[in-house]
């Protein structure tokens, strides 16, 4: 196995960011702990639900 088990999505939120755009914001993992911000991709990326593999929970 690679990386850690995906930790379930407890919020998520779309921020206007303008001209119609919005930026998707998910938050998982442990409430209380170190918060992390992890950008990727742009306007038609097909993301990659296992980028959070990476991300120790």
């Amino acid at each position: 196995m690679l990386g850690y088990l995906n930790t379930p999505v407890f919020a998520s939120h779309h921020i206007p960011v303008g001209s119609g755009h919005t930026l998707y914001v998910e938050e998982a993992g442990k409430p209380q702990g170190c918060p992390v911000v992890f950008l990727h991709g742009g306007p038609g990326w097909p993301g990659w639900g296992g980028i959070s593999t990476f991300l120790r929970p």
